[in-house]
């Protein structure tokens, strides 16, 4: 018999996800946004460097003794062209180096105090990709993006 997925996981996942990064990205003074969690308001949109995160899934597979989650989360790191880009590189690396950590899954929304488990770097995916992309000649930004995925059971 298969293990019941809980309708809550999806939440649970996403939400833990985007406290995780938001708390790292506030130590790195980066306005970040998670897609279909919060808006683009004036002063994300006025800072000189910002995030944007965009979590894809969770996919969750249930099993004989638990489910299998998958997720995925994509961000795009965007600063204005300067002659010293070094803080977009900081910004860069500071979400590359939260993706890079487990993140634990709470059940936030409901009490924020249930630890329902850990989603730990994909199997034989341990690298948190980062691309950095030249500015077209007539650009006034500069863009990374960075990738990484992660796995686990419940």
């Amino acid at each position: 018999m298969a293990v019941v997925v809980n309708e809550k996981w999806y939440r649970w996942v996403f939400a833990s996800i985007a406290k995780h990064v938001h708390a790292d990205a506030a130590l790195a003074d980066l306005p970040i946004v998670v897609h279909t969690l919060d808006k683009q308001n004036a002063e994300w949109k006025a800072a000189t460097t910002h995030a944007e995160v965009t979590i894809i899934g969770p996919s969750l597979r249930p099993g004989t003794l638990s489910t299998r989650v998958r997720v995925s989360v994509f961000a795009i790191v965007t600063s204005h062209l300067s002659t010293n880009n070094y803080p977009h590189i900081n910004a860069v690396g500071a979400l590359a180096a939260s993706l890079h950590k487990c993140i634990v899954v709470k059940d936030y929304d409901d009490t924020g105090l249930i630890e329902i488990g850990i989603l730990n770097r994909a199997r034989g995916d341990t690298e948190v990709d980062v691309n950095n992309f030249a500015p077209l000649s007539k650009d006034t930004q500069i863009h990374s993006t960075i990738s990484a995925s992660f796995f686990s059971r419940f």
